[in-house]
């Protein structure tokens, strides 16, 4: 009696790993740099480096709505947020940068801002939660929120044109 052995089809290779959130801890003069990349075409975008995060924006629309909530953000940042916290108790260490996580927002992002208390335990410090898609942002005060929220407008001003 003979067997065939029939070959074995291969594996169905499914996602191993997904982003479910990226939280970024920022201080002061957060490093941003944004290039405008062929302006006036269908191709146009914007690229951004805001910390550790490089993002991708091609939509008007998703531009102008993060720009919007987070200029609607002001006046919780404005009354809550100190000017300037130190790095050090913020558990911020400027210049180490071991990691950075790239993002293409689209339309179906979500943009939420809430303020946090912070937790002594877990070494959180009070700060304004900014989440845009998997991005968060912990913004410990308000010299960071006010050169993330340039950013935004940046990309907003550049994508309408």
């Amino acid at each position: 009696m003979s067997t065939s052995r029939q070959p074995i089809p291969p594996a169905v290779r499914l996602p191993a790993s997904a982003v479910v959130a990226a939280v970024f801890r920022v201080t002061g003069e957060v490093v941003i740099q944004a290039r405008v990349l062929a302006p006036g075409t269908p191709e146009q975008q914007v690229t951004m480096r805001i910390g550790d995060a490089l993002i991708y924006l091609r939509d008007p629309v998703v531009a102008r709505r993060i720009r919007q909530r987070w200029d609607a953000a002001v006046l919780l940042a404005s009354q809550r947020l100190p000017k300037r916290v130190s790095p050090r108790l913020a558990g911020t260490v400027p210049g180490t940068y071991p990691v950075a996580v790239a993002q293409e927002l689209t339309a179906v992002v979500d943009v939420t801002t809430s303020w946090h208390t912070g937790h002594q335990a877990a070494h959180t410090p009070p700060h304004l939660r900014a989440q845009i898609g998997v991005l968060i942002w912990q913004v410990c005060d308000f010299t960071a929120w006010r050169r993330i929220g340039n950013a935004w407008w940046y990309a907003a001003y550049h994508l309408i044109l």
